[in-house]
Order: C-alpha cells, then structure tokens, then sequence
C-alpha cells in the first residue's frame, strides 16, 4: 500500500515535469538564437531549412525571427501549463498520463506553427537564393 501511494505521487511528479519540457526548451531556443547566431550557415546546429541556408543574410534573419517567436511561444506555453497544473492533481495517474500527451501534443504543434510563420516570413523577405 506505501509503495502505491509512492509510486502515484512519483508518477504525478514525473508526468507533471514532461509538460514543462518543450516550453523550457522553447524559451531557451528562443533567448539564445535571437542574442547569439551563429556564426555561419551549418549543417549541425541552428534553424537548418532550405531558405534560411541560401545565405548568411536569410541565416540571421531566420534565427532572430524564430527565436523570437519561440521566446514568446515558450512564455505563452509555459503560463497556460501552469493554468492547467491544477487539474493534473485531481486526477488519478491513468488520467494523467493521457492528459499530458493531450499537452506535449499541443505544445508540439504550437511549435510547428512557429516553424510555418518563420518559412511564411522567409519567403517574404528573400528569394530562393536568399537575396
């Protein structure tokens, strides 16, 4: 019986800690790519699409952008998380675990829309050659 209660308060714990994940990285994303680009088009590290590598310019600028959208993204995520905290406490941990993916999912998805307005507002501003 102490071992259940353990291993509940364990799990709500670690499930808890999962919904902070992409936000946390988000917001870190964002504070590092728009302070500090690097300082060359890479294959290992960065906003690595096909526009944003066509040069140095579009390079910069997709980092700025991104970062900044993900800094913001990464705050909006992380405040709504904290608002939903709440009703993971009230819950038993088989409805907890189907919660948080519910979260990571949006959270991802969240992601994926700030990925489209970079592309979206690359091609606006560059060329294929990243004129």
């Amino acid at each position: 019986m102490i071992y259940f209660i353990y291993h509940k308060i364990y799990m709500g714990i670690l499930l808890s800690s999962l919904l902070f994940f992409i936000p946390l990285i988000a917001i870190g994303l964002g504070f590092t790519w728009r302070n500090n680009v690097s300082s060359g088009i890479n294959n290992t590290w960065g906003y690595r699409t096909k526009l944003s590598m066509s040069s140095q310019d579009a390079w910069d600028f997709a980092h700025k952008y991104f970062g900044k959208i993900m800094r913001l993204f990464g705050i909006v995520m992380l405040i709504a998380t904290l608002a939903y905290l709440p009703f993971f406490t009230k819950n038993n941990t088989d409805n907890m675990a189907n919660l948080v993916i519910l979260v990571l999912c949006i959270q991802f998805v969240i992601l994926i829309i700030g990925v489209i307005r970079t592309e979206h507002v690359l091609k606006e501003k560059f060329t294929k050659d990243g004129k």
